[in-house]
């Protein structure tokens, strides 16, 4: 009598082992998925309180980033190490990325017409990315006023 296993006994054992490393892989990439969306939501988040201890204490809302981030000895500093800031719509490869939109009383059809000489800021909006795979428009933090009949929050 012959000892070891037959090709069909081997098979076996390979189809179990690949079944069970894809459901590990599966379960993986949504556990990074989840922890992504959620990284990038308490981001959005930390802008968001930030802006609200800066209008505090300033007494207005941030009209640029570099208002939140430039001097470290102010209850409102943002680190570049923990938020990183963009304009763009495409998803960045770091949850940590955010896009900083302001708000303001109309008219204003885009950003650049929320300016500080015409005192028109009510409060910003601090979108992330949800990492699901689609762009979600409804991910976002406020601070601030950012709707209502004559506000408004311009994308670009």
């Amino acid at each position: 009598m012959k000892q070891g296993f037959t090709i069909i006994e081997l098979l076996v054992v390979i189809v179990v082992i690949g079944i069970l490393a894809s459901i590990t892989i599966v379960s993986y990439s949504g556990i990074t998925t989840r922890a992504n969306t959620v990284s990038a939501q308490n981001s959005a988040s930390v802008v968001a309180q930030k802006a609200e201890i800066y209008n505090a204490e300033v007494g207005r809302y941030p009209y640029q980033t570099s208002d939140l981030t430039t001097d470290i000895t102010k209850s409102y500093y943002v680190s570049s190490a923990t938020v990183s800031f963009t304009l763009s719509t495409t998803q960045p490869a770091s949850p940590n990325t955010v896009k900083f939109i302001k708000c303001g009383t109309t008219p204003n059809t885009n950003q650049s017409d929320i300016i500080t000489a015409n005192n028109n800021l009510t409060g910003i909006r601090v979108y992330y990315w949800t990492y699901t795979g689609t762009p979600n428009a409804n991910a976002y933090i406020t601070a601030g006023a950012d709707a209502g009949g004559t506000i408004a929050c311009p994308a670009t």
